[in-house]
């Protein structure tokens, strides 16, 4: 997968301006590491990526693909890991994976999947 950014930035108004001008380029192998202080822009960068947030310049292509305009492409090809995950106690198992299958987007074939993931951990007990 290669990911292009182009002066990507993010600001919340016209005095709180938190990601400027990012220019980046990832192709495969890699293996990427964000770093730095707190308030840096390390999780806005990572919700715009992910597109749980909009940046206020810039563009994103995955594959040569505009983001904002194939966002079922990048839900199959990217996962995002959030700095704070908590599994949801009062779920079951299946209702679990059924919330997690609706936020990739998969269609139709969701509980067929669904159904194949639990019956493939049973065979490892």
């Amino acid at each position: 997968m290669e990911i292009e950014i182009k002066n990507l930035s993010k600001a919340y108004s016209s005095e709180k301006s938190v990601l400027s001008g990012i220019d980046l380029e990832l192709r495969p192998p890699s293996i990427i590491g964000l770093i730095g202080p707190n308030g840096a822009g390390k999780t806005t960068f990572m919700k715009i990526l992910v597109r749980q947030l909009l940046a206020s310049t810039g563009s994103i292509t995955i594959d040569g693909m505009d983001i904002g305009k194939n966002e079922n492409y990048l839900k199959n090809r990217l996962g995002d890991l959030p700095q704070e995950f908590g599994l949801y106690e009062e779920l079951t198992v299946y209702q679990l994976l059924d919330y997690m299958a609706l936020l990739k987007g998969l269609g139709p074939e969701k509980k067929e999947r669904i159904e194949s993931c639990i019956e493939k951990n049973r065979a490892f007990r």
